[in-house]
């Protein structure tokens, strides 16, 4: 049993008591208006909005399709509704027929506003509900104008005498209006979720509406009119209540979920900090395997390295915003909320974790990533959206520290300990995603050059060597073609700079890393046969492979298979070979060996990114002078000089020899290449549909 009772010394907040058996005793403060209900938090305010807007634009199709049923039975009725052919029969039926046919108006309205996707989608929810409300307000008068005895007193004439001669008398009744004018009030309060004080118009106009026509113009029920408007009041006045009550509940669940999730991830957390600190101070561990070697358990682990400082774990883990407060004012990457300026409807991308919209950041225009329960459209469950905010602050510990011009940069974090969130503020790209920057064939205006496959290729490649130089070690965890972003420079059209997004899934490469994620399209095997895997940095380089095959041929890895073959292929250890087309280009015929060795299904097999930019520059140097001058940004001495240096990665010798063989292969690549392509296309399985993205955090 709940019972609402002021709150003391608080004249306009409700505390909610809950008795009974197995009742919590507590006190929960529902912190709301008493009048309006409307929660004193906007943001939560606003989520309440958005929670029931997709049950509002559903329920309101429905309404207006039996609406639309109604209207056309009464357009054949109508007509037939009296054998008189009087002038003013005729005029009054005229009346209810325009009456009738604005009904249907508004329900062809409605039915397209609220049926067609790419309508309804872009209504805010509170222009829906106004929008709801105002449609209810325009049938009240309609519903008497279509009542043959009020529409000839509205036109001036007498009921009885134009409906009705010496052998046919014409009872008339408000019944059929005050019954209609009921269903109008019960499907707005009890069909439609719509806010009580929303609804406030809808039932005064009503109850006037009645006042007027019965005793302005006249009723037929006489002095029974009194008795009629005294229960069509109260009818009303207990469909506000009703409404009322519904909706003071859905808040205070609507506010128990928003506590439980808070005390979830706060525990989460909690614990992970404890499990941390634990590892940190507790008992001896096992010597960490040597570089390149396996743990016994299948986990290959390319490093071991210390652990990440407190500070990284305080923000990685997010289980005291306060200190995370401080660490950000320190470390001068903390953003004041009215620094920030958010247009929410400005939405540049999303993905599981979060959306990204437009903003202003201190009058600079900034890409705003922010979690999916604050914008209020969340459907996952409850550890999907605790997870949330997770990702956001793993996204926060990595990005601090980098500064490279092919990722995009970080300018700051809004952190709001209030309502557990935070909001990432990072630099404004204008370009396409380079998955569409390859489909769609490259800058507008040109074909798509070689030069620009290479020169995404080759930008993707600096930003993963930045990264795992890093000490320790940042993996990106989740390389695809819409994580990189195709920067155009408006200074000059046909150049482009590529730059890597979306840290949701990184990692730093520490003696406890947790498992990685990713796309299955683009992942590696040995992520989807152990998905507990250690991270380890050639994951990174098998989806670059991947990556760099899709940029070169426009074709997608497994394009033509579904998830579920994908999955079962790898876990199997049957990696299937890359569709290269039949026709190779001098480029593709240079970067094929080494993509086929960062698809090497055993990891340690793979090449570093070092040695794959050493190739890319080999690559450049071969395809001659006029394509060094279209691969924008690239300069001949400096292609030059990494063209001869000699990188010595510090890789096991199994390493080494599959290095060497990679460039053996090289010189055979062009030669084996159709016979390879015919096997490739030969043993592919034919699909139902193409494979899916899945996993990633925010897009932007």
């Amino acid at each position: 049993m709940a019972v609402f009772a002021p709150g003391q010394g608080q004249p306009q907040t409700f505390k909610l008591l809950s008795t009974g058996p197995g009742a919590n005793t507590a006190m929960r403060e529902l912190d709301i208006y008493k009048v309006t209900l409307r929660f004193r938090n906007a943001q939560t305010e606003e989520y309440f909005v958005r929670s029931q807007k997709d049950r509002l634009v559903n329920n309101y199709f429905w309404l207006a399709v039996q609406l639309l049923l109604v209207s056309c039975c009464m357009l054949v009725i109508l007509p037939f509704a009296s054998p008189f052919d009087r002038p003013e029969a005729k005029r009054t039926r005229l009346l209810g027929m325009v009456a009738l046919g604005s009904v249907m108006l508004a329900a062809i309205v409605t039915l397209i506003a609220t049926g067609k996707e790419t309508i309804s989608a872009r209504l805010h929810p509170n222009v829906a509900e106004v929008a709801a409300v105002a449609v209810m307000l325009f049938l009240v008068p309609l519903v008497y104008l279509m009542d043959l005895y009020y529409a000839s007193k509205c036109l001036g004439y007498d009921p009885d005498s134009t409906w009705g001669n010496d052998r046919i008398v014409y009872k008339f009744s408000d019944t059929r209006a005050i019954l209609a004018q009921s269903v109008l009030i019960l499907a707005s309060h009890l069909t439609l979720p719509l806010r009580w004080v929303v609804l406030a118009p809808q039932e005064v106009l009503s109850v006037l509406a009645y006042a007027g026509f019965a005793f302005v113009l006249g009723g037929p029920d006489g002095s029974d009119a009194w008795s009629t408007l005294l229960l069509f009041t109260a009818l009303v006045i207990c469909s506000a209540i009703g409404r009322r009550t519904i909706e003071m509940h859905q808040r205070e669940s609507l506010q128990q979920i928003i506590h439980e999730r808070s005390l979830r991830a706060e525990l989460e957390f909690r614990l992970s900090c404890e499990r941390e600190e634990s590892r940190s101070t507790g008992a001896r561990r096992p010597p960490a395997p040597e570089e390149g070697s396996s743990d016994g358990n299948g986990s290959f682990h390319p490093e071991s390295l210390p652990e990440t400082t407190t500070t990284a774990k305080a923000i990685g883990n997010g289980d005291d915003l306060a200190r995370i407060l401080d660490i950000g004012r320190r470390e001068q990457w903390l953003v004041e909320p009215e620094e920030l300026q958010i247009r929410p409807r400005h939405v540049l991308g999303q993905g599981g974790f979060g959306k990204v919209v437009g903003g202003d950041f201190c009058g600079t225009p900034v890409a705003v990533k922010m979690t999916k329960v604050v914008l209020g459209d969340t459907t996952d469950d409850d550890s999907r959206q605790s997870s949330m905010l997770v990702s956001m602050f793993n996204e926060i510990q990595i990005l601090r520290r980098l500064r490279h011009p092919n990722i995009v940069l970080f300018y700051g974090a809004c952190l709001m300990p209030e309502q557990r969130d935070a909001r990432l503020v990072l630099e404004w790209v204008n370009g396409p995603h380079l998955e569409t920057f390859i489909l769609e064939g490259g800058i507008p205006g040109r074909p798509l050059r070689a030069a620009d496959q290479f020169k995404a290729i080759m930008d993707t490649c600096r930003a993963l060597c930045y990264l795992h130089s890093r000490r320790p070690h940042v993996i990106h965890g989740d390389l695809k073609g819409t994580n990189i972003i195709v920067e155009r420079d408006a200074g000059r059209p046909d150049a482009f700079n590529a730059k890597v997004l979306d840290f949701g899934l990184a990692r730093t490469l520490t003696r406890h890393a947790r498992s990685m994620g990713g796309t299955v399209m683009w992942m590696a095997p040995e992520i989807v046969r152990n998905p507990a895997m250690a991270a380890n940095i050639y994951a990174d380089i098998f989806s670059f492979g991947r990556l760099a095959f899709f940029v070169l041929t426009g074709i997608f890895p497994f394009h033509d298979s579904m998830r579920s073959k994908i999955v079962k292929a790898l876990r199997k250890d049957a990696l299937p070979a890359l569709p290269w087309p039949r026709a190779a280009s001098a480029m593709l015929a240079q970067c094929r060996p080494w993509v086929e060795a960062c698809s090497a299904l055993r990891p340690e097999e793979r090449p570093r990114m070092p040695q794959i930019r050493g190739q890319l520059s080999l690559t450049l140097v071969l395809m001659g002078p006029a394509f060094v001058a279209e691969a924008e940004g690239f300069s001949q001495a400096l292609v030059l000089e990494e063209a001869s240096e000699e990188e010595q990665p510090p890789d096991p010798p199994a390493q080494g020899e599959a290095a060497a063989g990679t460039r053996e292969a090289a010189a055979s690549s062009s030669a084996a290449a159709e016979p390879e392509a015919s096997a490739a296309n030969g043993s592919t399985e034919e699909a139902s549909e193409r494979p899916g993205e899945g996993g990633g955090g925010g897009g932007g």
